[in-house]
């Protein structure tokens, strides 16, 4: 099998399972009791939380561990109902967001035809809301769909500017740039470590609020995020990090103007931003007069794993928000594929997968050709 659906999930680093299966195995105590076994699992949780506020240039206590960025994303939406604030999002964020924005007060920031955020217009909406009501921004560093990377920084000025609060979804853009938060100016951070080779269910919120509003109660986490500490998964995503190579954005790019290249030769147009501002290991392709479903089928019967957009969205009849977004119709968001690779892709995979694509492609056209329907 060849994985092309890192922007999905990744496959642990085998160090990773290593250091869950010893943890489990060796530190079962529980963090929060006070004999020292107990605290040898605290110590664990407490380095790791140090790895993360190093890497992202926040403050310790400032991190909370979650089950995921999906949990971190509603504790900020939760918390914007409990101080009766606005939400100002857009039509490009993670599904977790999409409907969190239905339960409050939300607006939302209108973008260009590459999925980048029109930060005129978030300065005139912010400009709109009454200085004495919360504003909290929610936009994410990049779109798991289409790969476009938004320009943080502009985005955090502004939002500043009026006095707003600015959350960012960073779990796309995490593994290939190293987000520093004080200097980007985010003031809450969202992260899960499965896309970066760590273990599913475990994640992060990076927040300096002090009474963010908790989706568990408990006293874990200074009473932000109740349950016992999993101290096992905790130790997996600090090692998953510890192996974390930013280095590799040229390779990555490599692999997919490859798979890119080769996919142009059958009229397959890219989506999203063309180069700059994209993922570096990221593509998003809509394929003419063939159903991405039929090209996922075929390629999974030949060997190889791609999507249709985001997980999250993935068996839902309703069109991709985030596709509808950037201007295409019904017809055209059924036939978008996403390819994501990774640093366990060799050269020899990219190649092989190629001409399975290509077959892949070719077939589901000629299937589309009987299909009255389309």
């Amino acid at each position: 099998m060849i994985y092309l659906d890192s922007a999905a999930t990744t496959r642990p680093y085998d160090e990773v399972i290593e250091v869950v299966a010893d943890t489990m195995r060796n530190h079962y105590g529980n963090a929060s009791s006070i004999y020292e076994f107990g605290k040898q699992s605290l110590d664990i949780i407490t380095q790791v939380r140090q790895q993360f506020a190093e890497d992202l240039n926040c403050d310790v206590e400032d991190i909370i561990f979650t089950s995921g960025a999906c949990e971190a994303n509603s504790m900020v939406i939760n918390h914007c109902k409990k101080v009766d604030g606005v939400l100002i999002t857009s039509r490009l964020e993670h599904k977790s967001i999409e409907l969190g924005a239905q339960t409050c007060v939300a607006r939302y920031v209108q973008n260009d035809k590459y999925g980048m955020v029109d930060i005129q217009d978030l300065e005139s909406i912010l400009k709109s809301i009454p200085q004495h009501k919360p504003k909290i921004v929610s936009i994410c560093a990049a779109n798991s769909e289409i790969g476009t990377i938004q320009d943080i920084k502009k985005i955090s000025d502004r939002v500043h500017k009026f006095g707003g609060i600015f959350h960012c979804d960073a779990t796309q853009l995490f593994p290939y740039e190293r987000i520093d938060m004080k200097s980007l100016g985010i003031d809450m951070l969202s992260l899960s470590a499965q896309k970066f080779h760590g273990p599913k269910g475990i994640g992060i919120l990076t927040c300096h609020i002090e009474d963010i509003t908790c989706m568990i109660y408990g006293s874990q986490e200074s009473y932000r995020r109740g349950g016992t500490y999993n101290t096992p998964l905790i130790a997996g995503m600090g090692m998953a990090l510890k192996m974390l190579d930013r280095t590799k954005a040229d390779v990555f790019r490599k692999y997919t103007y490859e798979i890119w290249n080769e996919l142009s030769q059958q009229n397959v147009k890219l989506v999203g931003h063309p180069i700059a501002k994209r993922l570096p290991n990221h593509l998003a392709l809509y394929v003419p007069r063939a159903k991405a479903d039929d090209i996922i089928s075929i390629a999974d019967v030949l060997g190889v794993c791609i999507s249709a957009g985001s997980a999250c969205n993935s068996g839902n009849p309703v069109p991709s928000q985030s596709l509808m977004a950037i201007g295409m119709d019904y017809r055209k968001t059924q036939s978008i594929i996403r390819i994501s690779v990774d640093d366990l892709l060799t050269w020899g995979e990219v190649t092989t997968a190629c001409r399975i694509l290509k077959q892949a492609v070719t077939w589901a056209k000629l299937r589309s050709i009987n299909d009255e329907e389309w």
